[in-house]
């Protein structure tokens, strides 16, 4: 098809341009009409020739799918599997109450209801725990004064002072230095030893405080 009208576009063209230049006179009329039509041919060739397959840009080959990478994905938290029985701390702090309550009766004072019980009762009853529990604290941890001063002395704690081993009360300025009044010395442990975990087992893996008593009548 494009090669037909190229070949209708030239012979057109060359037609009008002999009978413009051949010795027949034309009218003006004529002239121009040949013209036209001699333009029009060269426009017909131009058109058909631009579009033909030698001279067409070949199309453009399809886009490659672009390849996304996968979303990432925050990883998965590891499942927590719930502890059946307790860690060893645990257990070994529960037999330290166990020895509170053994030898001083600490449990037992803690859980009574004082109340209705006068001072005198109150002291007495005071006494046989003070005595009891300071004998396990004295066997089990070597307890020591964060401070050695007396009471009431006047002390500095200057810049980079254990933030953990004081209370600061009253107008605590931002910056150390302080100097104040020794309220209280403050406790330390400087050794500690442990009970020995007995009598635990799947059921009940912390350690009976204190056993309950039964007296068995005879028989």
């Amino acid at each position: 098809m494009k090669t037909l009208l190229i070949a209708l576009g030239l012979g057109l063209a060359l037609v009008h341009l002999g009978l413009m230049f051949s010795t027949t006179s034309l009218s003006p009329t004529s002239i121009h009409i040949g013209t036209a039509l001699v333009g029009v041919a060269f426009a017909v060739v131009a058109w058909a020739y631009s579009n033909s397959p030698a001279t067409a840009k070949p199309p453009l080959p399809p886009e490659s799918p672009k390849l996304v990478p996968p979303p990432k994905t925050a990883p998965s938290a590891p499942t927590l599997t719930p502890r059946s029985e307790p860690v060893r701390a645990e257990a070994e702090i529960v037999a330290f109450l166990g020895l509170l309550q053994e030898k001083g009766r600490l449990i037992d004072f803690l859980r009574e209801d004082l109340t209705g019980a006068s001072d005198g009762q109150v002291g007495t009853a005071a006494r046989v725990v003070h005595a009891g529990c300071r004998a396990v604290l004295d066997e089990y941890l070597e307890i020591i004064p964060v401070r050695t001063e007396a009471e009431g002395s006047k002390i500095t704690l200057t810049v980079g002072y254990d933030i953990a081993a004081y209370r600061l009360l009253g107008s605590v300025s931002a910056q150390p230095p302080y100097q104040g009044t020794l309220l209280h010395p403050g406790w330390q442990v400087k050794t500690l030893k442990l009970p020995r975990v007995t009598g635990v087992h799947p059921s009940r893996p912390l350690p009976v405080l204190a056993p309950a008593e039964v007296e068995i009548a005879k028989s």
